[in-house]
C-alpha cells in the first residue's frame, strides 16, 4: 500500500524524485514537470542532510568533490522557494528547443536566468543534480 511516509532518502529518491525526473525528460518543455522535479530534487538535499537547509558554504564543505554544484543547488533553491512564495528573483524563458535526448550543444526549451544574469537550461540543471543524487545513491547516502 502506498504511503506518504518515506523511510529514507533513497525511498524518497526512488519513489518521488527519479520518476519525476524521467517524466520531465520525456517532455522537457513542460513547465509543470520542470517545477515539480526541481522542487523535489532540491528538497531531497534537506532529507539527505538530516533536515539541514541548503547553504552553499556547507554544501561545498560536505561535498568537496562536487563543490561546483553548489551554484546549481542554489538555483534549484531559488526556483523551489520562488514558486512556493511567488518571488521573482529568477525568470524562466521558453524557446524552441530539442528534447533531453539531444546533447547540451542543442538548445533546450526551458532556460532559467537568475538575478545575476547567469543562464542554465532546465535540462542541464536537472541532469547535474540527478547525477549528483545517483552518485550519492551509489555511495549509500554517506
Amino acid at each position: 500500500m502506498p504511503q506518504f511516509n518515506m523511510g529514507s532518502p533513497l525511498d524518497f529518491y526512488t519513489v518521488v524524485v527519479r520518476p519525476l525526473y524521467e517524466e520531465f525528460v520525456s517532455n522537457n518543455g513542460n513547465i509543470a514537470k520542470a517545477v515539480a522535479t526541481i522542487t523535489m530534487a532540491y528538497h531531497l538535499y534537506e532529507w539527505a542532510n538530516n533536515g539541514q537547509k541548503f547553504n552553499e558554504k556547507r554544501f561545498k564543505e560536505r561535498y568537496k568533490n562536487h563543490a561546483h554544484l553548489a551554484a546549481q543547488f542554489q538555483i534549484a533553491r531559488q526556483v523551489a522557494n520562488g514558486v512556493k512564495h511567488n518571488l521573482s528573483n529568477i525568470s524562466t524563458r521558453s524557446q524552441a528547443g530539442f528534447s533531453s535526448a539531444f546533447s547540451e550543444a542543442f538548445a533546450k526549451p526551458l532556460v532559467i536566468q537568475d538575478i545575476n544574469g547567469s543562464k542554465v537550461s532546465v535540462d542541464k540543471l536537472l541532469k547535474d543534480i540527478m547525477d549528483f543524487w545517483d552518485e550519492q545513491n551509489k555511495m549509500e547516502w554517506r
